[in-house]
């Protein structure tokens, strides 16, 4: 099976009104016309996705941060862009802290989200699980509302207890298990104010249940590493073209063989081209 990973897109923030401003929107409002627009263009995230419609994938991963702000009108244009991928049951969404940004983005999440972020059977509970041929995608949710300045995720104990469940469920199934997820699932990955806040625990599920495959946004860069046999990649920002000591934009496909054995690919963003290729 071949399935693509794209993460955090930054789609170009979208009209605001002056009341929806106070909050801690104002600081992510600043940072946006202040120096993220000049970096995050839909252009390159227009060419990512015909490059990656080009391998024709069986489905897409997209782990978090299509908005800026969290905004009604952000919202709204995330769900149109991910309607325009590929059908919803091709499709495995979870958020990230952009998405979430204020207590009332998180209560929006379901509306404009859901079809992407449930389970085979309809269920919207976390974390999901949608079965596509050997594979398992196993969606958590990290978004949180956060103080000022902070860019933390939270799994939550529920969640937690869950999703070992789950990985247990589907490894007795002998599915390869895809686990989905905003923020580096790790301990000593960001600095405090950007990481899980329960990453410790988080990391003695992954020590227990050992999933195949965990797949992460957040630090736009690419990022591999491990946990035991776990094998663990963090994909670069779907939309930044150059610049500031910015990686460029990045994506990754990955095809499992039936034996389990595990192909990536990465493909860069050149911005001379602008076109992807694979380095």
């Amino acid at each position: 099976m071949l399935f693509a990973h794209i993460t955090d897109v930054h789609l170009p923030t979208t009209p605001v009104k002056p009341h929806e401003l106070f909050s801690k929107r104002v600081l992510s409002y600043l940072s946006w016309h202040l120096k993220r627009k000049k970096h995050h263009l839909k252009p390159v995230s227009d060419a990512l996705v015909e490059d990656m419609q080009s391998f024709k994938p069986e489905h897409i991963c997209v782990t978090g941060d299509v908005t800026n702000l969290g905004l009604k009108g952000e919202l709204e244009q995330a769900r149109d862009w991910l309607q325009a991928l590929a059908p919803a049951n091709k499709v495995s969404f979870v958020p990230g802290n952009h998405d979430t940004l204020t207590p009332w983005s998180v209560r929006q999440r379901d509306k404009y989200f859901s079809p992407w972020m449930q389970s085979d059977d309809g269920k919207a509970e976390m974390p999901y699980v949608q079965v596509r041929g050997n594979v398992a995608f196993i969606g958590v949710d990290t978004g949180v509302a956060t103080l000022p300045f902070m860019a933390t995720g939270t799994v939550g104990a529920k969640q937690m207890a869950r999703l070992e469940q789950v990985l247990n469920e589907t490894k007795e199934q002998g599915l390869y298990r895809v686990v989905l997820i905003h923020h580096p699932p790790l301990p000593n990955i960001n600095k405090a104010r950007k990481a899980l806040t329960d990453a410790e625990a988080l990391a003695q599920v992954i020590d227990r249940t050992q999933p195949e495959l965990i797949l992460h946004g957040h630090n736009h860069v690419p990022m591999e590493y491990g946990r035991g046999e776990t094998q663990i990649f963090g994909t670069g920002s779907a939309s930044v073209d150059f610049g500031d000591g910015i990686a460029v934009a990045h994506y990754s496909l990955f095809e499992v063989k039936p034996s389990g054995e595990l192909k990536v690919t990465h493909r860069y963003y050149n911005p001379e081209t602008r076109k992807f290729a694979t380095r």
